[in-house]
């Protein structure tokens, strides 16, 4: 038998919330959105409204004392995810969050003890681990590393140069409004070891490349050591890992354009796989994968794996991650390592 609906509040209804994550749990299936909870009373009624969400609180505390909730959303600024999602867990209720779980390992660890101590899941919005792409990639991934078929995994490549990825997508309500002061205190951006001049580049960084750093981890699993890091301009930086005596590197950069370069690479003695996310908010286009067999015949391989969004696959996965009570891919203990190799990247550039 198929257990009940997830009932699910939703903390924050800004931009993000509304173009990526309140449109796919309340189009889920397996749940209902019965609350949701804004600073901005204007915003919080109008977002209800259009999605049919029953209920709507001032914050997240009220919700959490009047609201029947099995799980929380929490999409809000990055300061204040942390305090609300503690509250949450300690209410016991399963959370999600967007990514990266917090700004240092200090903060991300009380969010995963929290988890744990109330027998809670906790999920990251890692989006590109429920991308389909990304999924047929791993599968093909291990079946080479195993078979030999192409020979041994040489070095891996990442590349991510942002431009802008919000691929015109309309439906976004602001109402302009101020404002109301939140009822918890919110969390630093980045650590204290981390220089006054530098802790917003810290900040930006950490919420943008955490993905590939999470995404390297998830195909060559473990912690990598940090061999290397260049990153005085946030234009173009270099970082070099070794998983277990396999290089990698994540090639960094901005641009001032709506463009977004974004590659895997994976090179074998006798050929690669190339795996390329399409921008975050680009609608049903999932990762491409491309394997290429050297040999006589040189033989490359475009695989599809259908139209899909990501967001949505991770709306569902969650939804079923706590309906079934199963550990999250994107679980708080993963993006807690993700942290740990963010902050080894930084002590290397201030060393």
């Amino acid at each position: 038998m198929e257990p009940e609906k997830l009932k699910i509040g939703i903390v924050g209804a800004g931009f993000m919330s509304q173009v990526a994550h309140i449109v796919n749990f309340v189009r889920d299936p397996g749940c209902h959105v019965v609350a949701l909870a804004e600073l901005r009373p204007q915003l919080g009624q109008a977002i209800a409204a259009k999605h049919n969400i029953p209920q709507v609180y001032p914050n997240h505390q009220r919700m959490l004392e009047d609201a029947e909730t099995d799980a929380v959303v929490v999409i809000t600024p990055r300061s204040m995810t942390g305090p609300i999602a503690l509250d949450c867990l300690n209410a016991g209720k399963a959370v999600f969050t967007e990514k990266p779980l917090a700004a240092d390992t200090i903060q991300g660890k009380k969010l995963v003890d929290a988890a744990r101590h109330n027998n809670v899941i906790l999920a990251v919005g890692y989006m590109r681990l429920a991308d389909a792409g990304i999924q047929m990639a791993k599968h093909h991934l291990d079946q080479l590393m195993t078979s030999n078929e192409l020979g041994k995994l040489t070095y891996v490549r990442t590349h991510c140069f942002q431009g802008e990825d919000y691929c015109n997508i309309d439906g976004f309500v602001n109402t302009r409004e101020t404002v109301v002061a939140s009822p918890v205190t919110p969390w630093a951006t980045a650590p204290d070891w981390i220089a006054n001049d530098k802790k917003q580049d810290y900040a930006r960084f950490l919420n943008v490349y955490c993905h590939n750093i999470n995404l390297m981890r998830y195909f060559l699993g473990g912690k990598p050591r940090v061999d290397y890091a260049a990153m005085d301009s946030p234009r173009g930086r270099l970082v070099v890992f070794d998983f277990n005596g396999i290089k990698a590197t994540l090639e960094a950069g901005q641009m001032d354009h709506q463009g977004w370069d974004e590659n895997v690479v994976f090179y074998f003695e006798r050929g690669r796989i190339r795996v390329t996310p399409p921008p975050a908010l680009l609608q049903n286009l999932p990762a491409q994968v491309e394997i290429f067999r050297g040999g006589d015949e040189n033989i490359n391989t475009i695989l599809h794996s259908g139209w899909s969004w990501a967001f949505k696959r991770q709306a569902s996965q969650f939804v079923d991650d706590v309906r079934h009570r199963r550990i999250p891919r994107n679980s708080g203990d993963d993006a807690l390592m993700d942290l740990a190799v963010h902050e080894e990247i930084w002590k290397w550039r201030m060393a």
